[in-house]
């Protein structure tokens, strides 16, 4: 790795030498929010204050603020903002919709940018994945029929968060 400025590299081998640094290295791909990205963000957020009854622009500031104080990211901007960031973001507040059990106009799936997390963060909550509502875990390999449910390890099985109207 070549670190062209030579204060920065100077502090480094300061610190190679014996002693401990921490570091983080970020890459800025010059990418930035999508417009997409944008429209989900806020749709949820609009979903969001709706049902609570905060106002938008309030909801959306403090929902910022509390990503940055859970993540350690420094304050950014919705307008500039880079697409990694957009997406830990969008993540962050369907998590958030999901652990309160706030409804959403669409489906959290269609809101996502990671529907991996997405799926993760409803079986987590025990939210139904294509609803939203409470949900039960269904394992697409069964564990019934000869196999004990009680003493079963399932967490190498794939499942799923479904409500008994979306089994069907």
């Amino acid at each position: 790795m070549h670190i062209p400025e030579e204060q920065v590299q100077g502090k480094i081998i300061k610190y190679r030498n014996g002693s401990s640094i921490n570091a983080e290295l970020k890459i800025d791909d010059g990418r930035t929010i999508t417009v997409e990205q944008r429209k989900k963000i806020f749709a949820t957020i609009k979903d969001i204050a709706l049902f609570t009854g905060d106002h938008p622009e309030d909801l959306r500031a403090w929902l910022l603020y509390d990503y940055c104080i859970e993540t350690g990211e420094i304050p950014f901007s919705l307008s500039n903002c880079s697409i990694s960031q957009a997406r830990e973001f969008i993540t962050f507040i369907i998590n958030f919709i999901l652990k309160h059990g706030i409804p959403l106009s669409d489906e959290a799936l269609n809101r996502t940018d990671d529907i991996d997390r997405c799926l993760w963060g409803c079986l987590k909550y025990g939210r139904c994945c294509i609803c939203g509502r409470k949900g039960e875990t269904y394992h697409w390999n069964a564990i019934g029929m000869g196999r004990d449910r009680s003493k079963i390890d399932d967490s190498d099985l794939r499942k799923i968060r479904l409500c008994r109207e979306h089994l069907m």
